[in-house]
């Protein structure tokens, strides 16, 4: 790996601008190697938190094939104006899962098949990467996904600035994670006891959104989340998920759906549709987990692939 020095680096261009960080198109001066850097304010309070996390989880993580790396860290960094920031120095890839999603979208298309199923693929491989070193990502969603390339897009896992530890008798934990679109049920209704189900029940509304180029729940107003939520999943019965009535949310439930997915997300056949209902379980006890949704059999035709593949310089096997 290029050793990377802060005064090497040019900046270039802000390319964007989220709750707690900034990040910037940059090059190494010497080399002209492109580089993504993110900036995040040193406060002494929650952004500091969240650089802390991603060099945490950074040093947890293994050098994955699916795993944005952290190339280089510089903490509290005197700014001109007389403030300090963290600088997080990672490879610059093309563009984010959502820009390409959008991209089909703007032009009237939808992703082919065979690519919806690659991408999700890839990203099970690396949600099931994670969750095997006891984390969860706790805030998955399309601009948190990079790709290399338009072309045969490989995809990395991005920004852990709010991932957690999976521990599974640990109560008390925020449920104000995960952006409203991708945020599972159990945390709507108030859940503080949870784990890597959060993260899969994100990966069901990545794969909606990958079939339809759409957001699959269109939530704008957190009040009337549940609802938007329980009008395509179908609301929960005390024989589906008893332990939901125990959440601090749900006396709040009052008008009941049936189970009513879009008539497009059918579009990549039964095994993909079949797959994406069982990561869009609202019991989390019932939603399958990464290890098992690798081993579904709509990605049998990656499986050849996967194990020809987990040779290749730079690429791991999932247990690494």
């Amino acid at each position: 790996m290029e050793n990377i020095q802060l005064n090497n680096i040019e900046f270039i261009s802000k390319i964007g601008q989220g709750s707690y960080a900034s990040v910037y198109h940059a090059k190494l001066k010497t080399s002209g190697r492109g580089l993504a850097v993110k900036l995040i304010p040193s406060t002494g309070r929650g952004k500091d938190l969240s650089a802390l996390r991603e060099i945490k989880y950074d040093t947890i993580l293994p050098d994955h094939y699916h795993l944005a790396k952290l190339e280089a860290k510089f903490t509290n960094v005197p700014q001109a104006n007389g403030s300090k920031v963290h600088c997080l120095v990672y490879d610059l890839m093309e563009c984010d899962l959502s820009f390409f999603i959008r991209s089909y979208q703007s032009n009237g298309l939808l992703i082919e098949p065979f690519q919806v199923r690659d991408l999700m693929w890839q990203l099970v491989l690396a949600v099931e990467v994670i969750h095997h070193h006891n984390v969860m990502h706790r805030d998955l969603k399309p601009e948190n996904l990079l790709l290399n390339s338009v072309v045969n897009p490989r995809l990395k896992m991005t920004d852990f600035g709010i991932a957690g530890e999976i521990v599974s008798s640990e109560a008390g934990r925020s449920s104000e994670v995960a952006a409203l679109a991708y945020r599972a049920p159990e945390l709507l209704l108030g859940c503080t006891q949870y784990g890597g189900e959060i993260d899969m029940w994100s990966v069901g509304c990545i794969f909606a959104e990958l079939i339809s180029g759409e957001h699959l729940f269109g939530i704008v107003n957190p009040d009337n989340a549940l609802d938007e939520v329980f009008k395509i999943v179908g609301t929960p019965t005390m024989v589906s998920w008893p332990e939901a009535a125990f959440l601090p949310k749900w006396p709040g439930i009052v008008e009941e759906h049936p189970v009513n997915f879009p008539e497009q997300l059918h579009r990549c056949g039964p095994l993909a549709f079949d797959l994406l209902t069982s990561l869009l379980t609202p019991n989390p006890r019932n939603r399958i987990t990464a290890i098992e949704a690798m081993n579904h059999v709509y990605f049998a035709p990656c499986h050849i692939e996967f194990y020809k593949s987990v040779n290749l310089p730079g690429c791991r096997t999932i247990m690494d």
